[in-house]
């Protein structure tokens, strides 16, 4: 049950968010929803939600298997997905923000 009140609370929140920009700022308000109605509704003719949930992401993963290094996971996301379990068995320090795009490359041995 608590749970619940919380969830009603929390929707209770955002709605009363919403309600509240809509009169501080309703014309950036319109113009978001416009977008979104634009981009995401089945019947409007620059709808992208099939291209965002179907298309774009099948699209991306055939792109990364044209890397030669895919196997090691160069290319496809998961390159820094095991530095989690080997910061915990080496014992390392966190190794900071942006690891993959080769900022804080070293590890920090405690």
């Amino acid at each position: 049950m608590r749970v619940l009140r919380s969830f009603q609370r929390a929707a209770f929140v955002a709605i009363f968010a919403v309600l509240l920009l809509f009169l501080l700022y309703p014309d950036a308000v319109k113009a978001h929803f416009a977008i979104y109605e634009e981009t995401l509704s089945p019947n409007s003719p620059a709808n992208e939600l099939v291209h965002r949930t179907q298309t774009y992401p099948v699209q991306q993963l055939g792109y990364a298997f044209t890397y030669p290094r895919w196997s090691y996971g160069y290319g496809i996301g998961t390159a820094s997905l095991g530095i989690q379990y080997v910061m915990r068995i080496m014992h390392a320090s966190y190794m900071g923000i942006a690891v993959e795009s080769g900022y804080g490359k070293r590890f920090r041995f405690l």
